[in-house]
């Protein structure tokens, strides 16, 4: 491949192909095999409506149903719902499928609906949906077959959908629920294409096929096609690199940057390049100095987003320098004006600190992912960036759950974090920047601005696109100034796959970590070794 034709790709979010599709073959030949699935991250115990990361959505979404779903192309389409109905504007009715069940056998019925939405809105749970989700006055079930949804205010139509599409939206059963009180996630019971077979800790989570699936192909075959999937973490990159490259594994969420070029030539792999996801800095706004605002404002104005873009992420990230969706173009909610709102600018910062009363900065240790290079390596050029304006930061190294786990306490001063925004909607904002969410990792410790709240649930209950667009713009100002969180890059994910894999690509915007849901349509051909 030229190097201009791979910049043309690059520019168009065009999925890198440097082989030959093969023909389309008989359904018979697309069953079995198993299919080997990695990330960078060890793959957790997680609670389905939790979230803990994107090795965490990966291995739930074959296992669990939601209402609505994503198809590959991003559109939201009925999943579990066989209808939906607006009865009036703060009454949505859904009829579901009569065709499911659970893995343990149980019918799924009308009352899981209802148990999965209550549960979803009980803080103990510490559902990540629960803010967005608490414009539900009460969800009743009608029958076994049909669910009321009652609003306390009239939103969108197509916002309610698509956060019912959420990973984090699943439905559980309630009667399997009551018979493990002291659940402790080794065991999963969903509706989805994939059965939970086992998990062994730090090594592997194993799914087998569900022969009771309720889906089927164009040609009336039933789905999955795969015997099962094995998710196994990889926390070191060259061990990773080095499976893929012997066929050991079949998917990668992500291939560290600096191996990319070498997969985008070789001709047995499938490249996906989404700009989808973001690397950012997330404040403890109720500890000094963070505490201060002049003092976030100057950190802004302190990294070098090129020097991470181009040594964390080897030229295949964008730098951001202003408010986030100033850097999505893809939404329509894009907020152009505040792009472009700092600079690198180490004077400016120096002067800033000292306005705060720090003249000669201060001394503090930046929270960071022990699993993530990339979290290393983002770490590493802000501490050479912060010694440069007279901050001494060390970087606190943790694994991944006890980084999440710190994260959720408030156990940081800043961390080093990085994610996507999992929905088209801007209201996927919620989900990470709320006030009221309290306890999440990537939601900025002690953080309460009641007057930002309060725009975000505005904008949920807006009808009109073009005002609840003015509402998210008003938000984004706000985000600039305050600075509780400073978003440094939007990355490339770099998703590779063995060209022996088929019916499955990443999804487009923010949602490559809701990618696996197409699992189910996945196949192997016959070069496959494990098959």
């Amino acid at each position: 491949m030229t190097l201009k034709r791979f910049v043309m790709v690059l520019l168009t979010g065009v999925v890198v192909v440097a082989s030959v599709c093969l023909p389309s073959l008989a359904a018979s030949q697309k069953y079995g095999g198993t299919l080997i699935y990695s990330s960078q991250n060890e793959f957790p115990l997680p609670d389905p409506q939790r979230y803990t990361g994107s090795a965490q959505r990966e291995e739930m979404a074959p296992v669990y149903s939601t209402l609505f779903q994503y198809t590959d192309e991003g559109t939201v389409v009925n999943d579990l719902a066989l209808t939906f109905e607006v009865v009036n504007p703060t009454l949505y009715k859904v009829t579901l499928r009569t065709d499911v069940q659970f893995h343990d056998g149980t019918p799924l019925r009308a009352s899981d609906v209802v148990y999965s939405f209550n549960r979803i809105l009980d803080p103990e749970t510490g559902a990540q949906l629960r803010s967005q989700l608490s414009v539900l006055d009460k969800v009743v079930a009608e029958g076994d077959y049909t669910v009321l949804f009652y609003l306390k205010a009239a939103v969108p139509p197509v916002w309610f959908r698509e956060i019912c599409a959420q990973i984090e939206a699943p439905i559980l059963s309630e009667k399997w629920m009551d018979a493990h009180p002291d659940w402790d996630y080794t065991e999963q019971n969903g509706s989805g294409p994939f059965i939970w077979e086992k998990f062994v800790y730090g090594v592997k989570a194993v799914l087998k096929r569900n022969p009771n699936y309720y889906r089927f192909d164009e040609e009336g075959n039933r789905l999955p096609y795969l015997d099962g999937i094995e998710f196994v973490g990889y926390t070191d990159p060259p061990l990773r690199v080095a499976a893929i490259m012997a066929g050991d594994l079949d998917c990668n969420e992500h291939v560290a940057w600096e191996y990319l070029d070498d997969f985008v030539a070789d001709p047995d792999t499938v490249v996906d390049l989404p700009e989808e996801a973001f690397m950012d800095i997330t404040f403890n706004v109720g500890v000094p100095p963070f505490d201060n605002k002049l003092v976030r404002q100057a950190i802004a104005y302190a990294i070098d987003r090129e020097a991470v873009a181009q040594l964390a992420f080897y030229g295949y990230a964008t730098p951001i320098y202003g408010g986030i969706l100033g850097y999505q173009p893809w939404s329509w909610a894009y907020d152009p004006a505040t792009r472009d709102r700092f600079e690198y600018n180490p004077e400016k910062a120096k002067e800033l600190l000292a306005q705060a009363g720090y003249p000669n900065g201060f001394k503090t240790e930046i929270l960071t992912s022990a699993d993530d290079k990339m979290h290393i390596d983002t770490s590493t050029v802000i501490v050479e960036n912060l010694k440069a304006i007279g901050c001494d930061v060390t970087i606190r190294l943790e694994e991944w759950g006890r980084r999440v786990a710190s994260g959720n306490n408030g156990d940081y001063t800043f961390a080093i974090s990085g994610t996507g925004a999992k929905m088209l909607d801007p209201d996927w904002l919620a989900g990470y920047f709320y006030g009221g969410l309290g306890g999440y990792y990537h939601c900025p410790a002690n953080w309460d601005f009641p007057e930002m709240d309060q725009l975000l649930d505005k904008a949920r209950v807006t009808l009109d696109q073009e005002e609840r667009k003015n509402l998210y713009w008003q938000w984004d100002e706000l985000m600039v100034d305050e600075c509780p969180e400073i978003f440094l890059v939007y990355r490339q994910s770099g998703g590779v796959r063995q060209e022996w894999v088929h019916g499955f690509q990443s999804f487009p915007g923010g949602l490559e970590t809701a990618s696996t849901e197409g699992l189910e349509n996945t196949w192997l051909d016959e070069t496959c070794p494990r098959k």
